[in-house]
């Protein structure tokens, strides 16, 4: 079980920018943290080093932030969404984290906003779904189908548009 009085905040940053910047939270030694970083390949950071590293670890190293005491995973969540609300509020810094830990779903929609209204406009079909699903109704289960490939898209999209913004 791990001990939430002894929680940190920490940053991945890279030698060549230090202005690019990964935010997380642990209660583990830093170092045993970079290591599980190393091997979750649904990681942001994993992502981003295996795309524009090569999958070199070596070009980054991790620092602690902040101490934060807490008392369960929850609180330090959030303590980690706030720091990385605040380094991405600040234009001298490109965070690496796609997700915004301890964010509910109600904080994403107002954070993406335009985004989603956007995408709405864009497959106003897609939102009027359940008008159409009725069990076993093969037309629905194909308008699914099509709405999930098309939400897929947009999202790879969005996807590219982050990396472009990290490359600039």
């Amino acid at each position: 079980m791990p001990d939430y009085s002894k929680g940190q905040i920490y940053s991945v940053r890279f030698y060549h920018n230090d202005k690019m910047i990964y935010i997380g939270s642990t209660t583990q030694p830093l170092a045993v943290r970079l290591g599980g970083h190393k091997r979750n390949t649904n990681c942001s950071l994993y992502q981003y080093i295996q795309e524009y590293h090569n999958g070199n670890f070596q070009c980054c190293y991790i620092e602690l932030l902040e101490y934060y005491e807490c008392s369960n995973r929850q609180e330090l969540n959030k303590k980690e969404g706030e720091i990385i609300r605040k380094y991405k509020a600040d234009k001298n810094y490109m965070v690496i984290n796609i997700n915004i830990a301890g964010r509910t779903a109600n904080e994403w929609y107002h954070d993406n906003v335009k985004m989603y209204k956007e995408y709405k406009m864009q497959h106003p079909e897609e939102f009027e779904i359940n008008q159409y699903l009725h069990e076993g109704d093969e037309p629905a289960l194909e308008y699914i189908k099509k709405t999930k490939a098309y939400r897929k898209e947009y999202y790879q999209k969005h996807k590219q548009a982050k990396k472009q913004e990290l490359l600039a």
